[in-house]
């Protein structure tokens, strides 16, 4: 995720991400707490947002203190700066949820909530921001202001009917979105990386065409081709043959 966001803002820039999910529960937190480390990590300056007024959880993933958050800063004249809480990596600085308001949307749509955005442009390289899903409205209007969407999915639980309810909302709210994650793919489902396998045998084809006499590549192919052969004669199961 790290590297397509990098690959995504190629022509223009990416300062800001919006990670959001079309239902409650499909790990879209974590997600954004992982990705901000991981970013932090490689090198650049990160913010991370909690942005879901509704149901905070970046406090108890990092276990830092939400006695003053993001709700403070609309209701109050605390500067944003003390507000950013760091973590133990020095490139990463966390803005917990704060106390939860009776009208999160309208905070969120304030133009408190640019100003937010816009200054932690200035004090980080990347802001990653944790919206609320997409049963409220919080997250369309979070998307307007941000300069990437990463929309979380589920496997296996996410309806396709909340993918699209959640792309068109995106759409109609002007946001730009950069990628799709598949959360939680079970382990047994391996078939999903099978292009990996594909891919590094042509590279390796590849690699002793360039550095290799042809005779020694036929030489070095032999076996497997005998073996490929041997299986599609005695099986007819494509899966056993991949």
């Amino acid at each position: 995720m790290r590297t397509n966001i990098e690959f995504s803002g190629v022509e223009k820039p990416i300062k800001s991400v919006l990670i959001v999910s079309p239902n409650p529960g499909e790990g879209k937190s974590t997600i954004a707490a992982n990705l901000s480390v991981a970013i932090a990590q490689g090198g650049k300056r990160v913010i991370l947002i909690d942005a879901d007024l509704r149901r905070p959880k970046i406090h108890r993933i990092f276990k830092l203190l939400n006695r003053v958050g993001l709700s403070d800063f609309f209701i109050s004249s605390i500067p944003l700066e003390d507000m950013i809480q760091k973590w133990k990596d020095p490139n990463l600085s966390i803005i917990t949820s704060g106390a939860i308001p009776p009208n999160p949307a309208d905070l969120l749509a304030s133009n408190k909530m640019a100003g937010v955005l816009n200054a932690c442009k200035k004090l980080a390289d990347i802001t990653i921001v944790d919206a609320p899903p997409f049963l409220v409205t919080d997250a369309a209007i979070l998307a307007s202001h941000v300069d990437g969407v990463i929309l979380l999915v589920e496997s296996g639980k996410t309806q396709m009917r909340s993918c699209k309810t959640a792309v068109e909302n995106l759409g109609r709210a002007g946001a730009r979105i950069i990628g799709v994650v598949m959360n939680r793919i079970p382990h047994e489902h391996s078939y999903y990386y099978g292009g990996y396998q594909f891919y590094s045998s042509r590279y390796l084809d590849k690699y002793y065409y360039d550095n290799h006499a042809p005779n020694e590549i036929h030489q070095k192919r032999e076996p497997l081709l005998k073996t490929l052969m041997g299986k599609m004669k005695n099986s007819s199961n494509a899966e056993s043959i991949r």
